[in-house]
């Protein structure tokens, strides 16, 4: 009786016990497949899509990079040469400016070097008109002399003491005096004319240059030269101005295009030209928890089991237009990302954690190094 009473007693027990053993295991998995299913549901919510994406040297973006990088330093060569060219006219513009000031002073001093000839003809006027004038008396007084020889051989003649031929010689004679008489005055006229033209240059050499007063060839012909000369010369200057202007504006240009360049050779993207780079695409809707240093994660159907495969290094400038994580077009960047698992880069979707909720992605290790033997 006492036996079968402790059987009875003790089966309800060790049943009671199971069954309760049971029941914390099902609410403990029950809690934990709660716990998951929330972890998932939240991390899903709060993680950001991505679509990975292998950079090489022939795919499009990096292409187009290229290309623009290519148009980029063509435009800077062509400026750099428009500069040397420019350089080259401003050094050239600033020879001619010399010479033609060098002109201008030397065709300013001409007038001086016609003065100083008009004084030197009119000393030598003067004297010549001296001479002629004591040339003249002589001729007068040959010219009486020989008026009176010609008389007495008349006489001679009309006494039958000269020849007809004695009459004639001297009658010649006081003809080519009256002859030289003449030319003497003509001589003088010309020397009175040179004299007087002499004079009328030399006031208007000392006279005002406003233009309001006589002028002489040489003075129209000088101005001519200097009104061309000046022309020219203000030409050249303002050709210069604008050279330099234009210099100006080519340095300012250069040094844009240097940053620009520079900025674009610091470009991750552009690594590609050379070797792959892993990039991923971000759709603006996602955009948010994208960001340096954002933990990378490969799952399941996008969903479940996921693991930490690297990380976010940098997101691109520039908007693109390709198929989001659901395969419809979409608006949104480019960021770098760091894959320690290079067959991430081969799932259709990857997920972005924020630092602030991602789980801290240790970098892979070096390989231990070998002591030399």
């Amino acid at each position: 009786m006492m036996g079968a009473d402790a059987k009875a007693d003790g089966t309800p027990k060790k049943s009671w016990f199971g069954a309760r053993v049971l029941s914390i295991a099902a609410l403990g998995a029950t809690v934990g497949a709660v716990g998951y299913v929330a972890r998932t549901a939240y991390f899903v919510a709060t993680d950001s899509f991505v679509v990975p994406v292998v950079l090489s040297p022939d795919s499009d973006l990096v292409i187009q990079s290229k290309l623009s990088r290519s148009a980029l330093l063509a435009e800077q060569m062509r400026a750099t040469t428009r500069k040397a060219e420019i350089e080259a006219d401003l050094e050239a513009g600033e020879q001619a400016i010399e010479q033609l000031k060098a002109l201008h002073a030397a065709a300013s001093k001409a007038l001086e070097w016609t003065s100083s000839t008009n004084v030197t003809q009119v000393n030598q006027s003067a004297g010549e008109r001296r001479a002629l004038a004591r040339q003249r008396e002589e001729l007068k007084a040959m010219v009486a002399a020989q008026e009176v020889l010609v008389d007495r051989v008349r006489g001679d003649l009309d006494a039958g003491l000269a020849s007809k031929t004695d009459y004639a010689r001297e009658q010649n004679a006081l003809g080519q005096l009256r002859v030289a008489v003449i030319d003497n005055e003509r001589a003088q006229i010309v020397t009175e004319s040179q004299m007087s033209q002499l004079a009328m240059s030399e006031r208007a050499l000392r006279g005002p240059r406003d233009g309001g007063g006589l002028a002489t060839p040489e003075m129209l012909g000088q101005k001519d030269q200097l009104v061309r000369i000046q022309c020219d010369l203000l030409k050249l200057q303002a050709e210069q101005r604008s050279k330099t202007m234009e210099r100006r504006q080519i340095k300012e240009e250069l040094a844009k295009l240097d940053d620009l360049i520079g900025q674009l050779n610091r470009r991750p993207i552009f690594r590609a030209i050379d070797a792959s780079t892993n990039v991923a695409f971000v759709p603006y809707s996602q955009l948010d928890g994208v960001g340096h240093g954002g933990a990378v994660y490969e799952c399941v159907w996008g969903m479940f089991s996921c693991t930490a495969v690297g990380r976010v290094t940098e997101v691109l400038p520039g908007e693109v237009i390709v198929p989001d994580p659901w395969g419809t077009l979409a608006r949104g960047q480019y960021a770098v990302i760091e894959l320690d698992d290079q067959h991430a880069a081969q799932s259709k979707t990857l997920r972005v954690r924020s630092r602030a909720t991602a789980t801290p992605v240790k970098a892979p290790e070096p390989p231990p190094r070998v002591a030399n033997k």
